[in-house]
């Protein structure tokens, strides 16, 4: 079942440092985390990541978080949602040669053609280990990586299969909440970054290395 978490909590900057991660229904709003001994970050289930939280509300783009049952994947994030799997959009972190990292952004039912990526970008990339790649998002839990680059002084490449959606639903930080937002409001996200057709089908193999 998904659900939107909703009510009106205003955000104060101590809470915020205290707690670390927040779960919220507006920009402008605050869901009270539950709290969990058995969770990490000092009992907090975590709900959205304060990076992400802070770009969006600064630069006012409005969103809803949904909740789902825990997942590890973004395709199982959109089954468990019960949300057309072109929609969500799956973030893998990449390196090139020269140690320089991107986002590359795309749908959780496709796959990156990594080698076609490198040539569009005239770039030679590699994936970076979840290891490694946790390190860049403190905020997150691991593996739960947000598909707003910006937010973590990265930039991106987004899939052109993800613009024509009418919703965008993105990792908030943790395995059980996503970011919603519009079809107008992912534009401006993506706005400065580039893109391109860099993705295939599960079915379909070109020999490319791919990702899950």
């Amino acid at each position: 079942m998904v659900r939107v978490l909703s009510g009106w909590w205003w955000l104060t900057p101590d809470y915020r440092r205290f707690n670390g991660l927040i779960s919220i229904s507006s920009p402008f709003a605050l869901w009270p985390p539950k709290l969990d001994k058995n969770s990490g970050l000092g009992g907090i289930i975590m709900a959205i990541a304060i990076s992400v939280n802070d770009y969006l509300i600064s630069h006012q783009i409005p969103f809803k978080l949904v909740s789902h049952p825990y997942s590890e994947t973004a395709v199982q994030s959109a089954i468990s949602a019960g949300i057309p799997q072109r929609q969500v959009a799956k973030a893998v972190l990449l390196e090139d040669h020269q140690g320089q990292r991107l986002l590359a952004i795309l749908p959780a039912d496709r796959r990156l053609r990594l080698n076609l990526l490198g040539q569009m970008l005239d770039r030679s990339l590699s994936v970076v280990p979840e290891v490694k790649a946790a390190q860049r998002f403190p905020d997150c839990q691991f593996g739960a990586v947000p598909a707003l680059g910006q937010a973590y002084h990265l930039m991106m490449v987004v899939d052109d299969t993800l613009l024509e959606q009418s919703q965008v639903f993105f990792e908030a930080g943790d395995h059980q909440q996503l970011v919603k937002v519009m079809q107008r409001d992912f534009g401006k996200l993506m706005l400065d970054h580039r893109h391109g057709q860099f993705s295939i089908q599960p079915e379909v193999d070109y020999g490319q290395r791919r990702i899950n």
